[in-house]
């Protein structure tokens, strides 16, 4: 088998850095190529120019997103293999990473660098495993396959609420936005569809909760006032955690819910 035969023949640091087990053979034999012959300054100029060109911030969805996943995690790789970059730390690269996604992926940032806050501590976060939660995350959203569908975004699909859309994963008003509390599942359908119509029509001004980035206002976000919530409610622990932390570090945030509270007592967050 082939790739037996490159495992018992390339060098070990070599191998480390060009032929990772998630890339094909075809990869492995390009990266190779490039590598061999180098001089060990020109690989780590390489590895760097390489990492510091998949960490530049994205303004837009990448047209192959997956694809754009995969590059991170190869150029990260290099320069770790190459001791480049600064990378041997993990909280660099998370950095690096978080910088460049921010503007697409603003609410998966906020969620995850509180998961991982223990390992990046400790200095045990892999690349692997941050680059498979970003697919996880691409793929429940929909997106890795949106060069080929031609799918348009709506505001919100990077953070922890939802788009429009027929994905089950991108329902929107059903979780993160105040509804009818009849318990029908009629009524909710009904009582969902009118306010997400009223929310994203188009002239309508665009309402984003500070908490949950629901498509409504923070007075009636069922994750700070549970209170409000209807019976079939259940809520998302990941949203849950990121409106927790959210309000645990926002002074601001924490001021307007006490000023909603005075105005209006309703049961504190659970």
């Amino acid at each position: 088998m082939a790739s037996a035969w490159v495992i018992d023949t390339v060098d070990y640091g070599l191998r480390q850095s060009s032929c990772r087990a998630m890339w094909d053979l075809r990869t492995w034999y390009a990266n190779l190529r490039t590598s061999v012959g180098a001089t060990e300054r020109e690989q780590q100029t390489a590895a760097r120019r390489k990492y510091q060109t998949a960490t530049k911030i994205l303004s837009s969805v990448p047209k192959d997103f997956a694809g754009w996943i995969t590059s991170w995690e190869m150029a990260t790789n290099h320069a770790l293999v190459r001791k480049t970059g600064g990378v041997e730390d993990p909280n660099t690269w998370f950095e690096d990473l978080t910088r460049a996604i921010q503007p697409i992926f603003g609410g998966w940032v906020t969620i995850y660098a509180g998961i991982y806050k223990d390992k990046l501590e400790e200095e045990t976060l892999t690349i692997g495993e941050v680059a498979k939660d970003l697919r996880k995350e691409a793929e429940r959203r929909d997106l890795l396959g949106l060069q080929e569908k031609g799918s348009r975004l709506t505001r919100g699909v990077f953070g922890p609420t939802f788009a429009t859309g027929q994905s089950q994963s991108m329902l929107p008003q059903l979780e993160a936005t105040p509804s009818n509390e009849e318990g029908d599942t009629q009524t909710r359908n009904q009582a969902t569809g009118r306010k997400r119509k009223r929310a994203f029509s188009p002239g309508s001004p665009d309402v984003v909760c500070k908490a949950c980035e629901g498509a409504h206002g923070l007075e009636n976000c069922y994750y700070v006032f549970p209170k409000k919530a209807p019976a079939y409610f259940k809520g998302r622990k990941l949203i849950r955690d990121a409106v927790d932390h959210r309000v645990r570090n926002d002074a601001s945030l924490k001021d307007e819910i006490s000023r909603i509270k005075r105005v209006k007592p309703v049961e504190e967050m659970d």
